[in-house]
């Protein structure tokens, strides 16, 4: 069993139906399963580590698997697919994947009776986003290539029964997306199952890209939570841009979904992300927008919910603006860790840097740059001076310094800011790659909190 409860591939379990890499022709493992036929024309091919390839027309269809009945109430699938099949093709976000011709499919089932069963396919939408549907609840999702291996895990899990029960999407052991079930009339989801097509349908084959470490079983994902981070609140301006992936978009486009999969990396299980983010919000409302563009405005929705933790992102606008160069400013940044600090849940602030505006050099002036950087002093200087007035305090307040150099400062990686992917210099806003990277900074700062 993975951190996340997801079973590994290989695993050794009694709930385990069926397990093969697809490395080698399964024809013969399948017969003893249940029925096994060939799909379509049967072109397919298998490579000794990358699995199978359907070639768009071939495959494997599996009927009667031994035990499938129990797969109505629960259960998960896990397999691994190429990641270009997988992810998104976007310039912006600076992701490169496969958009298909027309829509190709990992894996489907049909019932004996009512509908049919999606086990992820790819679409031509959104630059190639991804769907899975279990007994009425449907999941469409974005994976960006950003920090992927060759092969990527995709885990599809559900329990509680074909109305009322939950379904979840899994990349790579994190879930990115979750739905209802509602399908009252299904029986025996499970009783056709196809690998590599979509129901034997001409031209639903994956094309070009490889299958392989196919697992079915009958227990549902057991899906854990740190206690220290059953809810992490987080706010901030546009560059953060994060999203809840349960309850919001379904992408891993975003500073969250990367935190997420660091932390799972490292055995840590995130509950809940509650974020709330504005375009153009400031730190300090005192000008240049007033109370309507201000950070502070979405703290008490965000506390309202008892986060165990708060991110605040924030200072990018204010150093835009000249308001770092405020002496006030720096008891604007304590009232948040005041206001953050009366609510009895709220066991760590934490303060995330200000990232470099070089995204955009309309904007990025050497007085800007010199904002920024008294920006993160004052932040640094409100962080030190809670601790220093609270030294026995277990609550901790922190500013995480290392977002502007790791990200590269003033001489950014290539594709960090929209800017630079475009080649305009014209957006300073994160790219999906400067999302992964800057989300795997936060994960390992509250690993470092949690130490």
């Amino acid at each position: 069993m993975s951190g996340l409860g997801w079973l590994d591939y290989g695993a050794v379990d009694s709930s385990i139906l069926l397990q093969h890499p697809l490395t080698s022709n399964p024809a013969a493992y399948f017969a003893t399963k249940g029925g096994v036929a060939v799909s379509g024309s049967g072109l397919q091919t298998f490579d000794p580590v990358k699995g199978m390839c359907p070639n768009g027309s071939g495959g494997f269809y599996l009927w009667n698997l031994a035990g499938l009945a129990n797969l109505d109430f629960a259960g998960q699938i896990t397999y691994e697919v190429e990641r270009e099949f997988l992810c998104r093709q976007s310039a912006t976000d600076f992701s490169f994947g496969y958009v298909p011709a027309v829509s190709e499919y990992c894996m489907s089932a049909s019932p004996t009776t009512g509908g049919s069963i999606n086990l992820c396919n790819k679409n031509l939408a959104g630059g190639g986003s991804i769907g899975v549907g279990v007994s009425g609840g449907f999941i469409t999702a974005y994976v960006d290539s950003g920090g992927k291996s060759d092969f990527v895990r995709v885990n599809i899990g559900w329990n509680g029964g074909r109305v009322g029960g939950s379904v979840w999407l899994a990349i790579d052991g994190v879930v990115i997306g979750s739905a209802t079930r509602n399908a009252a009339t299904l029986v025996s989801m499970f009783a056709n199952i196809y690998i590599g097509s979509d129901r034997q349908i001409a031209g639903n084959y994956m094309a070009i890209h490889h299958i392989r470490n196919l697992q079915i079983s009958t227990k549902p994902p057991m899906l854990s939570v740190t206690p220290a981070l059953r809810n992490i609140g987080m706010i901030s301006d546009s560059i953060n841009n994060s999203d809840d992936v349960f309850n919001g978009p379904s992408k891993d486009v975003v500073t969250s979904w990367s935190m997420r999969r660091e932390l799972a990396n490292a055995g840590l299980d995130v509950g809940k992300v509650t974020w709330s983010n504005e375009g153009g919000a400031r730190l300090d409302n005192s000008t240049n927008g007033g109370a309507s563009f201000y950070i502070y405005n979405q703290l008490a929705a965000c506390l309202a919910t008892n986060p165990t933790m708060m991110i605040i992102r924030g200072g990018t606008n204010d150093s835009l603006y000249g308001r770092t160069l405020d002496t006030t400013w720096q008891a604007v940044v304590a009232s948040y860790i005041t206001a953050c600090l009366e609510r009895p849940s709220v066991r760590i602030v934490m303060f995330l840097g200000i990232p470099s505006m070089s995204g955009d050099t309309v904007v990025n002036t050497v007085a800007v740059q010199s904002n920024r950087a008294l920006g993160d002093t004052k932040i640094k200087a409100a962080c030190d001076a809670w601790r220093a007035a609270n030294p026995t305090d277990p609550r901790k307040v922190i500013f995480v310094d290392s977002i502007y150099e790791n990200l590269g400062g003033e001489t950014p990686a290539p594709g960090t800011y929209i800017g630079q992917v475009s080649g305009l210099y014209t957006d300073l806003h994160l790219s999906g790659y400067g999302h992964h990277r800057h989300g795997g900074l936060v994960a390992l700062a509250i690993i470092d909190a949690l130490r």
